[in-house]
């Protein structure tokens, strides 16, 4: 198979992509599951396995029923799925509201809540609250096994990333590629103070965080091929589809389908692995899921900046994403200033946003952005819609951001820390 071949295939799916009315939101809520008394991770056999055995009974069918192990259901185009460290994960079908993504979360919330163990609470927000790395184990599936090899590689806390993060992920439609050059761009021009404003990562392994963003060190020090923002993202004024292709060639894809398995492939990039392989066996949609870049393109385009928050501030996320890129006036203010900007540019904003929450480079004084971007995105949606983000400001305006406020909570109370990390369950 030739390097071309991939390549044309990559840009096929991202223009099925396309669709007439790009309006809906898809949104991925990651979740911890913990002993309430210790705040210690369940572990997959003795605790959230037996939740998705309950989940069962509850009519959420097995993504997988062949395997002896449950590590995803899916039930009315909905799907509940455990990352690597235990992390369970709640996906939702897209919807244009914001209520309906309210509604529908609510739903399955419940749902796990009435699964979970007495011992045991759901709880949000961007790292784990008290056990440290090295106990978190690795769920029994074989890719993410090989995946945790791979990292050994990498960057110092891609580990951390696999087993201690937990994020609120939202996916975006485009109309055409010209659509998807501005929303991409767009995303990343604003990726550094998105990680700002959903800054929720008040610990790192069981003791209060006395920096800012963890979120943004812990990627920036994941694996620098396949995180952050692609090369020439900014750079390049027409970052498109064959670009973003490109950047996908040039990153190893960690395994590779071969005679129906997957291989192991290291760090071996796409572009050398293809000429040794048949067209069926490159699974181009796990290849494109295996970057994990500030905005990820999958036939969508995918926001991944932000930490898991705990409800209900975690619909917020929709609501901003909504606010500016689904209005069109907003999209094109930030992308006139995106001009300016070029990749280094944003590189030095994510290593100064890891020390100060306010800092001012370039003409851009980050307070007056993250205010300004709040309104744009406020006054774009509905009073109903824009209820969390509203509250969300009022605690950055007061804290300067969650993180602060659940730091301040974690020292001073820690039952009001429990009982807001877990939606006041």
């Amino acid at each position: 198979m030739t390097e071309e071949k991939v390549l044309n295939n990559m840009i096929s799916i991202f223009k099925k992509g396309i669709k007439d009315e790009a309006n809906k939101l898809g949104v991925e809520f990651e979740h911890f599951i913990i002993d309430k008394n210790s705040l210690m991770s369940c572990d997959y056999e003795s605790g959230v396995n037996k939740v998705m055995v309950n989940l069962v009974k509850k009519g959420w069918q097995p993504l997988n029923p062949e395997s002896k192990e449950i590590l995803g259901l899916m039930k009315n185009g909905h799907s509940i799925t455990l990352e690597p460290g235990g992390q369970i994960e709640l996906s939702l079908k897209p919807y244009v509201k914001i209520q309906a993504i309210k509604k529908a979360y609510e739903e399955i919330l419940n749902e796990i809540k009435a699964s979970l163990l007495s011992n045991q609470k759901i709880i949000s927000l961007g790292y784990h609250p008290k056990s440290k790395i090295n106990t978190l184990e690795i769920l029994p599936k074989v890719r993410y096994h090989q995946m945790f090899e791979y990292f050994k590689t990498c960057g110092e806390y891609a580990h951390y990333m696999m087993k201690g993060t937990a994020s609120t992920q939202v996916t975006i439609d485009y109309n055409s590629e010209e659509d998807f050059i501005k929303k991409f761009r767009v995303a990343n021009f604003l990726s550094p103070f998105i990680y700002r404003i959903f800054d929720a990562s008040p610990i790192f392994e069981g003791a209060l965080y006395n920096k800012h963003n963890l979120r943004l060190k812990i990627w920036d020090n994941t694996d620098q091929r396949r995180c952050g923002i692609p090369n020439q993202a900014l750079t390049n004024l027409n970052f498109g589809f064959k670009d973003y292709g490109q950047y996908i060639l040039e990153s190893p894809p960690i395994f590779l389908k071969k005679e129906n398995e997957y291989i192991f492939t290291g760090n071996e990039k796409l572009k050398d692995l293809v000429k040794d392989v048949k067209n069926d066996q490159v699974d181009l949609e796990q290849v494109l899921g295996m970057v994990f870049p500030d905005a990820r393109l999958k036939g969508c385009l995918e926001l991944r900046m932000p930490d898991a928050l705990p409800y209900p501030f975690n619909m917020a996320v929709p609501a901003l994403v909504k606010g500016i890129f689904y209005n069109p006036s907003v999209l094109e203010k930030y992308y006139e200033r995106s001009l300016d900007f070029n990749d280094s540019d944003f590189h030095k904003f994510k290593e100064m946003l890891k020390e100060n929450m306010d800092i001012e480079y370039k003409g851009i004084d980050t307070k007056i952005l993250i205010n300004e971007i709040f309104e744009d995105a406020i006054n774009g949606l509905s009073e109903e819609e824009s209820l969390e983000l509203i509250q969300l400001k009022k605690i950055i305006d007061s804290y300067g951001s969650m993180s602060n406020l659940l730091k301040n909570l974690y020292e001073t109370k820690t039952s009001d820390f429990l009982s807001l990390i877990s939606g006041g369950q």
